[in-house]
């Protein structure tokens, strides 16, 4: 008969507490002359664990995305014109990325050996620091080296991504790497309305800032320490709250955390944790961390006798948990299955460098630079709009696609609609040249009576509207409607992630590879950040004093070009199916 799903939960020591899931079933399970075949579980998460290290993976894009509404304006009072601050937008934003490159292994490598949580805490106690000092940069230079610096700190991005991988298995890993793009999504709507609307604090709040000499000196300064906060709120919560992951670590940090949250006396660290075994239960040979890995459930044959007060003994050193057992590099990378992982990760991120860096330069540029001319504010909430729309998709959508679908074809699909969204660039700007032509600054009709009463508050007052983004009064219909289309192309196409922390963690060779896999994959994610945003800046600086497609679209062109690369590669990626792996969950990844 076919091994039917249950879902099991640890109980006072008990590791099968649940029903099976139909009366039928149960009544097969209870009689084990009847039963053929195995029964598979499905592993609870460790709620506690799996919330911390998501709110602590917060702290990156907030860090990361703060500064998209302002950035370019604050470079371009430190440039001497357009073509000057392009060049510098991409120097900027790959300086970051190429810090993050040289320090991201380092920082995976020594989680391995040193545990998640001292690794975790450094880089959040560095980032924090640079970020809040960024915003007393008073030139180019000094924003430039502050920016490297938070770049090398969240290079731990592969490290909390190997503690979620220490703490789930292929039954619940959909569900917990989902947590990290959301709370991506959720940094990267808060993140642009803190940089959009506190910048220049003593202009847009004269009556609290108007007499403050610092502010005045400093307009950057006040979201730069608004987003430190957040960091130093993850740095709080991974100190206290957070038990280490790393097998050989783990009983070194105290208590450990049942699946449902609660709490376990800690253990003898000689002694592996006791775990009483009900009838014909095999225990898991690798220790899960704080819950029931996944296993199958032999039934005994007839007459056995069980012993329930029997202790499960430490499982023997074997290559799959001795550290000394740990892969190269060389062998890492000779896997197949990791490197054409790792080759459609550098392409991914090396486009979505653009769809991030680009669409707000783009958002900022004047019409006759190649841009649409939109003010920091309506960059703030246009970016804040596209990242709850992707927090939506992401919760309510993501999961049942990757259940209906599975990972690879999910990947692909959204892939795809990276090459739709660069498409829009040109035909959006158009739109916006168009409607500045011709005077069109408004819908009209009962379209312009519901956008500008509804959406965009009052237009009759002088205070910048009272509406839900009042700010954007005074743009075309087109070009608001032709950036909303952008922005749920983008949305969907950010599905992505999801997808490729899956693929990413599935290709490990063994579980002591986990943190250097996840560190190689950041590595290559880095590169394509560090290179990505010089090369388009340049390209998109020489678009603005070439003749090519009428001067703006060379950007477009090599945009589109990666784009379809990156579409290739990843009908070359395939899901790992690794031999550990399928001895913790009793199944294939």
């Amino acid at each position: 008969m076919a091994a039917p799903l249950v879902q099991v939960g640890p109980s006072d020591g008990l590791d099968v507490t649940a029903p099976l899931l139909n009366p039928e079933i149960r009544a097969a399970a209870s009689s084990p002359s009847d039963v053929h075949g195995e029964i598979w579980v499905v592993t609870p998460l460790p709620k506690r664990q799996v919330a911390v290290i998501s709110f602590a993976a917060l702290a990156e894009p907030v860090c990361v995305n703060f500064i998209y509404p302002f950035i370019n304006e604050m470079i371009a009072s430190m440039s001497s014109g357009p073509k000057q601050t392009t060049f510098r937008s991409g120097i900027f934003f790959g300086c970051f990325s190429l810090a993050q490159f040289c320090c991201v292994f380092v920082w995976g490598t020594l989680s391995d050996r040193l545990g998640r949580k001292p690794v975790i805490l450094i880089c959040l106690a560095s980032g924090m620091i640079s970020t809040s000092l960024f915003g007393l940069s008073t030139s180019f230079l000094q924003a430039l080296l502050l920016r490297a610096v938070t770049g090398a700190s969240y290079g731990d991005v592969p490290v909390l991504r190997s503690a979620m991988g220490d703490i789930t298995d292929s039954t619940n890993q959909a569900r917990a790497f989902s947590f990290i793009p959301l709370m991506w999504a959720v940094g990267s709507t808060l993140a642009p309305l803190m940089g959009g609307f506190l910048s220049h604090p003593t202009q847009r709040f004269p009556r609290r800032f108007g007499d403050s000499e610092f502010l005045k000196n400093h307009p950057y300064a006040l979201p730069c320490f608004v987003s430190s906060m957040v960091s130093l709120a993850a740095f709080l919560i991974i100190f206290l709250f957070f038990t280490e992951s790393l097998p050989e670590h783990k009983h070194d940090s105290g208590d450990d955390e049942n699946s449902d949250g609660s709490s376990k006396q800690p253990s003898n660290p000689s002694v592996s944790t006791p775990t009483y075994t009900p009838p014909a239960i095999t225990s898991p040979a690798i220790p899960d961390y704080g819950s029931v890995d996944s296993a199958a459930l032999t039934p005994p044959a007839t007459g056995d006798t069980p012993e329930i007060d029997s202790v499960v003994q430490p499982v023997p050193p074997s290559p799959e948990n001795d550290a000394s057992a740990r892969p190269s590099i060389w062998q890492i990378l000779k896997d197949p299955t990791v490197a054409i992982t790792l080759l459609s990760y550098f392409f991914l991120s090396l486009i979505s460098t653009a769809n991030d860096v680009i669409f707000a330069l783009w958002m900022f540029l004047g019409l006759k630079n190649g841009g649409v001319g939109l003010k920091p504010t309506q960059i703030a909430t246009a970016l804040s709009a596209g990242s709850i729309l992707q927090t939506l998709l992401i919760v309510f959508l993501f999961p049942p696609l990757h259940k209906r679908f599975g990972t690879l074809p999910v990947y692909r699909s959204a892939m795809a609609l990276d090459v739709v969204l660069i498409a829009c660039y040109p035909v959006v700007h158009l739109i916006a040249a168009s409607a500045a032509r011709d005077h069109d600054m408004e819908p009209s009709g009962l379209i312009r009576h519901v956008i500008t009463t509804t959406l965009l508050g009052d237009t009759t007052s002088t205070d910048g509207g009272g509406g839900i983004i009042g700010v954007w009064r005074g743009v075309p219909g087109g070009l608001i409607a032709g950036i909303a289309v952008m922005l749920v192309v983008k949305a969907f196409a950010g599905l992505t992630w999801g997808c490729n922390m899956i693929l990413v963690t599935a290709s490990a060779p063994s579980p002591r590879s986990l943190g250097a896999v996840n560190s190689l994959a950041q590595m290559c994610a880095s590169l394509g950040r560090a290179v990505g945003p010089p090369i388009y800046s340049t390209i998109f600086a020489v678009s603005m004093g070439s003749g090519i497609l009428g001067g703006k679209g060379l950007i477009w062109i090599f945009m589109g070009s990666i784009s379809s690369i990156s579409l290739f590669v990843s009908f070359l990626v395939r899901e790992g199916e690794q031999e550990w792996r399928r001895s913790r969950t009793g199944s294939p990844l």
